[in-house]
C-alpha cells in the first residue's frame, strides 16, 4: 500500500549567478541561493554559451537537482522562486539512481539570463602568456645591459 506523497515545495531566492569557462563556450554555472529558512546553498550545472556569450543551455550535474535547475534557468537575480519536488520524487525515489540509468536533459535558458561574472580559462591563459612574454623580454634587456656594462 502506497502512502500518500506529501507536497514537497521549497522557496529560494536567487542571489548570484557565476560562470566559469572551461573551454570555448562551455563551462560551469554556479547559482548562489538562499532558501526560505535563510540557509545559503550553491548549485552547479554544466553550461553552454551562445554566440553572444550568454547562457544558452544548462544541465544539472546531479539528477536530483533537475527541478531546481529548471527553475533557475528562468529565474532572474533577486527573484524568489518556488520549486515543487513532489512529482519528481514520486518518479525518482531516493536511491533509485543506482537501479536505473537516468538521462539528465539539457535545459534551454531564457534570454534574460546574462552572465555578470565570467572566470574564463581562456582569459587566464592569455594573462599567463603576457606574463611569460614580459618576463622573457625583461630577461633579454637585463642580459644586454649587463653585457654593455662589462665591455
Amino acid at each position: 500500500m502506497d502512502r500518500p506523497t506529501q507536497t514537497q515545495r521549497v522557496r529560494y531566492c536567487l542571489k548570484q549567478r557565476m560562470f566559469k569557462e572551461i573551454s570555448s563556450g562551455k563551462g560551469v554555472v554556479e547559482y548562489l541561493l538562499i532558501d526560505e529558512y535563510g540557509n545559503e546553498r550553491r548549485v552547479s550545472a554544466m553550461a553552454q554559451l551562445n554566440w553572444r556569450r550568454q547562457l544558452h543551455s544548462i544541465k544539472p550535474i546531479y539528477h536530483r537537482e533537475l527541478p531546481l535547475v529548471q527553475a533557475l534557468a528562468k529565474a532572474l537575480i533577486n527573484e524568489t522562486l518556488e520549486v515543487d519536488y513532489t512529482d519528481f520524487n514520486k518518479k525518482f525515489k531516493r536511491g533509485s539512481v543506482r537501479k536505473q540509468k537516468i538521462s539528465i536533459p539539457s535545459i534551454k535558458v531564457s534570454g534574460d539570463n546574462h552572465i555578470t561574472s565570467i572566470g574564463s580559462v581562456v582569459e587566464y591563459k592569455a594573462r599567463l602568456l603576457q606574463l611569460v612574454v614580459f618576463s622573457v623580454i625583461t630577461f633579454i634587456i637585463i642580459m644586454m645591459v649587463s653585457q654593455l656594462l662589462t665591455t
